[in-house]
């Protein structure tokens, strides 16, 4: 999925971010999908930026892609995870974790924002964390 490819060499090009980890698999060389381009990448961006910027510079972020009956992507990192409380309130809007090591600007909206994004593409996602062990989004399109 170039667009997903796309939204991480633009994360990777910025100076602050250039340093992090970000592994990318897709074994499709094509996967058909109708899908508004401007959109869906402010979802994967935001869900990407929330990973990188909410956890150390070591933290190893895997970004997979499959198509089987679906499009199935996963975004995970080893990084700090979340309390089920912090993931509970993930999505709603104005809701910023309050454990973040560094001072985040921000609007509180990313997050809830991007959820709307996939499911307006007749999508889903989930997000599963473990303190101390870090996150994994799964989305289903």
């Amino acid at each position: 999925m170039r667009l997903l490819k796309e939204v991480i060499i633009n994360i990777l090009n910025h100076p602050k971010y250039e340093e992090r980890n970000i592994i990318f698999n897709c074994i499709e060389d094509r996967i058909n999908f109708n899908f508004d381009n401007t959109l869906l990448r402010r979802a994967f961006t935001n869900l990407l930026y929330n990973s990188v910027i909410h956890n150390a510079p070591d933290t190893i972020i895997k970004v997979s892609v499959r198509q089987e009956d679906k499009i199935y992507i996963t975004i995970e990192d080893n990084g700090k995870g979340m309390s089920e409380e912090e993931v509970k309130k993930l999505f709603e809007r104005y809701y910023r974790g309050t454990k973040s090591s560094v001072s985040v600007k921000g609007s509180g909206l990313g997050m809830a924002i991007a959820k709307q994004i996939i499911e307006a593409h007749g999508g889903k996602i989930n997000v599963k964390s473990k303190q101390n062990f870090g996150t994994c989004i799964q989305i289903e399109l």
